[in-house]
């Protein structure tokens, strides 16, 4: 039988230990591996082969959650299955919409190995709606830039460099500079790295080399 190949991400030792010692009895489970972060975990899935993530919503510093269940979804088809230490609505929200399958609260933790073999065996719904809810964003961000600057955002995305954003639209690198400050404001961000995290839904490249 071919098992689940599980990636536990959570910053308490004691708690990577449980969950080790919880899902480790299980007989269609494999813990392949523990991360304490968002650094180690993805590290991890890039060398080995994950069916499914099973992440501490409240991972380090403020966002670093999120913004892992984000990377996961752009690079990988693997599951992500939050756990929530109580009941706040808006970071849950922030988990689905990120691309988790589904979440439990910590205190239920003894529903976690049937809600493991249900996140594997189907779809997540979630998925269709987030689809939707991506071309939306699409269209809103569409919307705010200029004709030029919809060029260059997509160039942005792409994680182009000047010099090559310059020659494929045929503009000077200080043009190029100016229309980035502009997307930059109008889409509240201060980095390329922020406008790929938080627009690029099909973009598939994890490594930012331009800042």
């Amino acid at each position: 039988m071919d098992k689940i190949k599980i990636l536990v991400v959570d910053s308490d030792e004691s708690r990577l230990q449980t969950w080790k010692m919880l899902l480790g009895n299980e007989p269609d489970f494999s813990i392949v591996g523990v991360a304490s972060n968002k650094t180690k975990a993805l590290k991890f899935i890039k060398k080995q082969r994950v069916d499914l993530v099973l992440l501490d919503l409240n991972l380090g510093k403020h966002g670093e959650s999120i913004s892992l269940i984000k990377e996961i979804n752009r690079n990988k088809a693997i599951k992500v299955i939050a756990i929530a230490a109580g009941p706040d609505e808006p970071l849950l929200a922030q988990a689905l919409l990120a691309g988790a399958i589904d979440y439990c609260p910590k205190e239920n933790f003894r529903d976690i190995p049937a809600l493991i073999r249900w996140a594997h065996r189907h779809p997540a719904p979630v998925q269709i709606l987030l689809k939707e809810y991506q071309k939306l964003q699409q269209e809103l961000v569409s919307q705010k830039l200029s004709p030029a600057e919809n060029e260059v955002f997509e160039l942005l995305l792409k994680n182009c460099s000047l010099a090559k954003m310059g020659y494929q639209l045929n503009k000077a690198e200080n043009t190029i500079k100016y229309q980035i400050h502009a997307v930059f404001k109008k889409l509240r961000v201060k980095t390329r790295r922020q406008v790929i995290e938080n627009f690029s839904f099909n973009y598939v490249n994890p490594i930012y080399k331009y800042q």
